[in-house]
């Protein structure tokens, strides 16, 4: 429904070109406009403002949408009765107009629309994420975050630490719809970021892996089928198994060697050199 937008915002100006040009050519429609006293071109701001918004900060300002669209209405019946002697068009580029702000009101307070617990860091941070099912809403995302923050007091970091304290991390969690190229998800964001730390390169992978396996413990619903393909042979290619987050190991003797010293199996974490 997003692409129909702009189709709205054509039309739109269109139609105001040709009122400029009838109160310029028509004695009707000069007169119309003069009995009116007040230009049609008022009902243009809400609905261009609105588009604005929705291109600019799409679906962060629901309230702010609906709300244009209701002094959107409002001027239509405040100035379209005055073009009594001249209705049509008025009457056409109101009716647009409504359409355009309105579509984009209901568009917007119908869709779901990203949600966020915790502040909101700015980069460098730390991120992980996991794909959810519908079934994953705003009490799992809570429950999700809550439970994050208990991985250092639980001490379920320790193994990934190689001896080392963990550092105090402060954790924030986003749920993401799923968009035309991404699935549904949650972000767990943190600070510090770890991914430039190689002393921290077996935690921040034990992060991940928590994270998944705790976003999985919570969400109860059937997994989203995106329908992936083998684009040579059609052949399906998602497999549940396929979003798992493996437990890492940590070869601590290789820490320091500036060299690869995690991995997501001990036979493979024993062939490390």
């Amino acid at each position: 429904m997003f692409d129909v937008f702009p189709v709205f915002g054509w039309i739109t100006v269109i139609l105001a070109v040709a009122i400029v040009i009838a109160t310029r050519s028509s004695d009707r429609a000069r007169d119309a406009r003069q009995t009116a006293n007040v230009s049609l071109m008022w009902l243009l701001p809400a609905a261009i403002l609105s588009w604005l918004l929705l291109a600019a900060r799409d679906g962060e300002l629901v309230k702010t949408h609906v709300v244009l669209f209701g002094i959107e209405l409002m001027l239509a019946v405040f100035i379209v009765r005055r073009y009594a002697s001249w209705a049509v068009l008025p009457f056409l580029f109101a009716l647009v107009c409504l359409a355009w702000s309105g579509g984009i009101a209901l568009h917007e307070s119908q869709r779901e629309h990203p949600y966020r617990v915790g502040e909101e860091f700015r980069p460098p941070m730390g991120v992980t994420q996991a794909s959810v099912s519908q079934s994953f809403k705003r009490p799992q995302v809570a429950l999700a975050l809550d439970r994050a923050q208990q991985f250092a007091a639980s001490d379920s970091l320790k193994e990934f630490t190689c001896g080392a304290s963990v550092p105090p991390l402060r954790m924030s969690i986003r749920l993401v719809p799923e968009g035309e190229y991404s699935e549904r998800r949650v972000e767990l964001t943190y600070l510090p970021d770890l991914h430039k730390m190689d002393d921290y390169a077996c935690l921040e992978r034990g992060i991940d892996y928590l994270f998944d396996e705790t976003v999985r413990a919570i969400d109860s619903g059937p997994p989203i089928n995106y329908h992936y393909k083998n684009p040579l042979t059609g052949a399906p290619l998602y497999t549940g198994e396929w979003d798992r987050t493996h437990k890492p190991f940590c070869r601590c003797d290789l820490q320091h060697s500036g060299r690869e010293w995690v991995a997501y199996s001990e036979k493979a974490a024993a062939e490390l050199r």
